[in-house]
């Protein structure tokens, strides 16, 4: 039977309650605090365990932001939630002095047994190991003997920065990188990193984007368009003007407009800049000289900052396509119009853009896919961004 000592350790592991360990012995505390677990939650004769370890994945979340323990602990502890993992947060902090920490707890969530079991709880492990001072390498050799083998390695780079180097030191043992093109401090310019990021890790490392998650409703929107609706005789190969408003930010606005050029075969061929300075200068552009995008920025902040708010497109024959973000309801929607010299044709109502940072980054732990598309688009955005940076 299980000593009191045991029991309220194993309970406060269970709960969430981080323990502090060595790293070197971070295994065999771990083996330790499960064994108690077990002793303290006894499986009755005939009837399964009421805490139950679960793990389909290693998940590495990388931070350099001070606070990181409590900060990303939620995002965490939702994600645990939707994706039973070996959790690894791993925190790369400067100073002058080298110096490396750890600690361990466990993730539970209570989930439903059959209509007369008891309620159970399923339960991961999350390591924390956080770095201090100079050394690239000292963090990716803490957390990579921890990975669990034989399950897929997913990292998410949660920086303001693409650190190749640091990258480089974790990639051998990952299958697949998240960034957030969006976040990253470099603005526009960070599409040529992402873009070298993708080219030196083709064969090794899926690279995939939060920002590409969020425009998937409105690429979903216009291709639902040009296959269901009267603009599908035309093709978008009749498009004459398309217009982009966004808020707070345009590199979104440049990526979705990348996803089309790169589909259409588009390239730019004049660029003209409003008066303005910053990142909510309006930008006209033109492709293979007959093509008109205007990016423009929007006063009304009803989008979370740097998103897309409204998209309209204009046809050569006299179609426009017009789609507006809606975030009243409960779940936002976009709101799609199509119009014929004017006149209204139909309207239709598709589901908005996924906002959260705990459910995009769930939807990228489902698949270890490597989209080709973005890789395309985001040669694109720099192709693009070159022409408006010259």
């Amino acid at each position: 039977m299980a000593s009191t000592t045991d029991t309220l350790s194993a309970e406060e592991f269970l709960s969430g309650k981080i323990t502090s360990v060595d790293v070197p012995g971070i295994e065999r505390e771990l083996r330790a605090l499960w064994a108690s677990a077990r002793e303290a939650h006894p499986i009755p004769q005939n009837a399964s365990p009421d805490v139950v370890r679960a793990c389909t994945l290693n998940f590495i979340f990388f931070s350099r932001e001070k606070g990181a323990e409590l900060s990303c602990g939620n995002v965490l502890d939702e994600i645990a939630a939707m994706h039973p993992c070996r959790a690894l947060l791993a925190i790369s902090l400067g100073g002058e002095e080298p110096k490396i920490e750890a600690w361990v707890s466990a993730r539970c969530h209570m989930v439903p047994g059959s209509t007369t079991g008891p309620t159970k709880q399923i339960c991961c492990e999350q390591i924390t190991v956080r770095s201090e001072g100079p050394g690239i390498h000292k963090l990716s050799s803490a957390v990579i003997p921890l990975l669990l083998p034989d399950l897929p390695t997913f990292i998410y780079w949660r920086c303001h920065e693409l650190d190749q180097l640091q990258i480089d030191s974790f990639k051998s043992a990952c299958d697949k990188i998240i960034i957030d093109s969006q976040s990253l401090s470099a603005n526009l310019s960070s599409f040529a990193e992402v873009g070298e990021l993708i080219k030196t890790n083709s064969k090794h490392l899926v690279v995939s984007d939060l920002n590409w998650r969020r425009i998937h409703a409105w690429r979903r929107m216009i291709a639902l368009q040009f296959s269901q609706t009267v603009l599908n005789s035309s093709g978008p190969q009749q498009i004459a003007k398309i217009k982009i408003q966004h808020y707070g930010g345009m590199s979104q606005a440049i990526l979705f407009l990348a996803w089309m050029s790169s589909l259409l075969g588009w390239h730019v061929t004049s660029v003209r800049k409003d008066e303005q300075s910053g990142p909510d200068t309006n930008l006209h552009l033109k492709f293979n000289d007959q093509i008109e995008v205007e990016i423009i920025a929007s006063l009304q902040g009803y989008v979370p900052a740097g998103n897309i708010s409204a998209v309209e497109i204009t046809m050569q024959n006299g179609y426009t396509l017009s789609a507006l973000y809606e975030p009243e309801s409960e779940s936002p929607s976009l709101v799609a119009e199509l119009k014929n010299n004017g006149q209204h044709l139909h309207s239709t109502v598709t589901q908005g853009p996924c906002l959260s940072e705990t459910n995009l980054v769930g939807l990228e732990l489902e698949t270890l896919v490597c989209d080709q598309i973005y890789g395309k688009a985001i040669a694109a955005a720099c192709q693009i961004v070159s022409q408006i940076t010259k």
